[in-house]
C-alpha cells in the first residue's frame, strides 16, 4: 500500500512540474497582450505641406504553433499650426490627409541593432469628426508574428514609417 501511495505522489509531483513548465511560457506571454504606447514620429512627407504625426500602439496575442499575432494601431494627424486668429483651415487638413492616404505606407519594425524585423504595409482609413470632416487617418490591423520576435522588438527595438507611390501633390482634392 505504501508503494502505491508513494508512486501516486511521485507521479502527481512529476505531472505538476511538467504542467508548470508547459504553462510558464504562456504566463510570460500574457504581459505581451497588454497594449503598449510606443510613441510618436513626426515627419514632413511632402515638401510644401505641414508635418504629420504618426502614433503607434501595439500588443501581441498568442496563437497555435508559434503563430501569434502582432496587433498595431496607428493614428496620423497633421501638425497643427494655429494662426493668430485661432482658426484652422479644415480644407487644408483634409487635403493633406488625403495626400498621405494616397501613399503606399509602411511600418518598419527594427531590432536593437537597427536591422529590419518586419516591414508591414499599412492600410490607412479616414477618421472623421461628428460633422463628417476628415480629421485623422487610422489603421487597426494585425500580422502574424511569434512571441520572441515581438519581444525582441518591444524590449530593445524601434519603429519607423516610410512611404512610396503617392499621388502627385495638387492632384488630391479636399
Amino acid at each position: 500500500m505504501k508503494r502505491i501511495v508513494v508512486a501516486v505522489l511521485v507521479t502527481a509531483v512529476l505531472l505538476t512540474a511538467s504542467f508548470a513548465q508547459k504553462q510558464a511560457p504562456s504566463s510570460s506571454n500574457t504581459s505581451l497582450a497588454k497594449s503598449r504606447d510606443l510613441g510618436k514620429l513626426t515627419l514632413r512627407m511632402f515638401s510644401n505641406s505641414p508635418r504629420v504625426t504618426f502614433a503607434l500602439a501595439t500588443s501581441w496575442i498568442p496563437g497555435e504553433n508559434h503563430k501569434g499575432m502582432f496587433r498595431y494601431r496607428i493614428s496620423v494627424i497633421p501638425e497643427q499650426t494655429v494662426p493668430p486668429d485661432g482658426t484652422t483651415n479644415l480644407e487644408e487638413t483634409a487635403t493633406l490627409l488625403k495626400q498621405v492616404q494616397s501613399c503606399q505606407t509602411f511600418l518598419t519594425l527594427l531590432d536593437a541593432d537597427d536591422f529590419v524585423l518586419r516591414k508591414i504595409e499599412v492600410p490607412l482609413d479616414q477618421g472623421i469628426d461628428d460633422q463628417a470632416r476628415l480629421r485623422a487617418l487610422t489603421a487597426n490591423e494585425s500580422a502574424q508574428m511569434d512571441a520572441n520576435e515581438y519581444r525582441n522588438f518591444i524590449e530593445r527595438g524601434s519603429w519607423s514609417i516610410s512611404w512610396a507611390r503617392c499621388a502627385p501633390e495638387g492632384l488630391v482634392s479636399p
